[in-house]
C-alpha cells in the first residue's frame, strides 16, 4: 500500500519529497503528467488498477489565472477523477491541498478561522476553483471510508519560486542593489509562509493521517510596506524607497487563524524576515554580509 503524490515535481511537490519520512517515502507513487493525466478518467483507472493506493497528497494544480480552459480540466476535471477513483478503489486518506484564497478579501486583519464562510473573489480563477474543488471533494468522500483533511494555505515564498511577484521583486532588487519601489501606500496584508513550513506541514497532516479542514500559515499578518522596509533593511543600496502613486490600491487583508494545526502538533517556524534572509543567502551562495547590510 503506498502514498501517491501529485505534482511532485512541482514548488510544494519537490519540497515536500526532500522531507518526506522513509515510512512515506518506501514505494511512493510520484507519475508526472505525462504518466498519469488526471483529467483523462480512463487514464485514472487504470493506474489506481495497477497500483495499491493507500494515501493520497493531492497537489497538482494549475495556477495562471489566464489559463481557463487548462485551470477547470486540471483543477476540477483532474481533482474529480483523482477523488472518485480514490473512494472506489478504497484509498484510506486524501488530503487535498487548497488555499487562503477561498477566503478572500477582508478589510481588516482579524484571523480567519476555518469555519468562517468562503468568499473568492470573482476574477481570481484559481481561488474560484480551489473553492470549487473543496465542495467537490466533500461531496465525494461524504459516507465514505476516507479521511478527508483540505489544507488551505497562506501565501507560499521562499527561494527558486516562479509565482509570488512581489516577493521576487524586492529580492531583485537588493541583490542588484536597485532602490525598492512601493506602490501605494503597501496596505495589502498576507499571510506569507515559508516553503519549508508549507512541506512540514503536508508531512505532519500525512503522518498523522488528519482529517478536517486546516489553515496551514503562520497566523502573522505582513504588509507590502513591511516587506518593501525589510528588504530596505537588508540591502546595501542607500538609496531610499521610491514611492509610486497608483489610482487603485489592493488593501485587502488575509491573516489565517493557525490554531487548530497547532492544536496538532504542527506550528511554522520561518517568519518573513528570517525567510528572506534565508532566500538573499542562497542567492548569495550563504555570504550575506558584506554584499547586504549582515543585518
Amino acid at each position: 500500500m503506498a502514498l501517491l503524490v501529485t505534482g511532485a515535481a512541482g514548488y510544494v511537490g519537490s519540497h515536500v519529497m526532500q522531507v518526506l519520512p522513509e515510512g512515506l517515502r518506501e514505494g511512493c507513487l510520484t507519475p508526472s503528467i505525462e504518466e498519469l493525466d488526471l483529467a483523462d478518467a480512463g487514464a485514472v483507472r487504470s493506474f489506481f488498477e495497477g497500483y495499491s493506493v493507500s494515501q493520497v497528497l493531492h497537489l497538482a494544480a494549475v495556477i495562471d489565472n489566464g489559463a481557463k480552459a487548462e485551470l477547470l480540466r486540471s483543477n476540477l476535471t483532474g481533482l474529480y477523477n483523482l477523488a472518485r477513483m480514490s473512494r472506489e478503489f478504497g484509498v484510506g486518506h486524501f488530503v487535498f491541498a487548497s488555499t487562503n484564497n477561498v477566503y478572500g478579501d477582508r478589510l481588516e486583519a482579524a484571523p480567519i478561522r476555518e469555519e468562517e464562510k468562503g468568499s473568492p473573489c470573482y476574477g481570481n480563477d484559481y481561488g474560484l476553483t480551489k473553492y470549487a474543488g473543496e465542495l467537490l471533494v466533500r461531496d465525494v468522500f461524504e459516507g465514505s471510508g476516507t479521511a478527508l483533511a483540505i489544507v488551505r494555505i497562506g501565501d507560499i515564498f521562499g527561494p527558486g519560486q516562479k509565482e509570488g511577484k512581489l516577493v521576487k521583486a524586492v529580492v531583485a532588487n537588493v541583490l542588484e542593489g536597485r532602490p525598492q519601489r512601493l506602490y501605494g501606500a503597501g496596505e495589502r496584508v498576507r499571510d506569507y509562509v515559508y516553503i519549508d513550513d508549507v512541506a512540514r506541514g503536508f508531512v505532519h497532516v500525512l503522518e498523522g493521517r488528519l482529517a478536517g479542514v486546516y489553515n496551514l500559515g503562520t497566523g502573522v499578518g505582513t504588509s507590502v510596506r513591511e516587506i518593501v522596509e525589510m528588504a530596505e533593511g537588508l540591502s546595501a543600496c542607500r538609496e531610499k524607497t521610491v514611492e509610486v502613486a497608483v489610482e487603485q490600491e489592493d488593501r485587502g487583508k488575509v491573516v489565517l487563524d493557525v490554531s487548530k494545526l497547532a492544536a496538532t502538533g504542527f506550528r511554522a517556524e520561518v517568519g518573513f524576515e528570517e525567510g528572506l534572509k534565508r532566500i538573499l543567502r542562497g542567492e548569495l551562495g550563504g555570504k550575506l554580509e558584506g554584499n547586504l547590510e549582515g543585518k
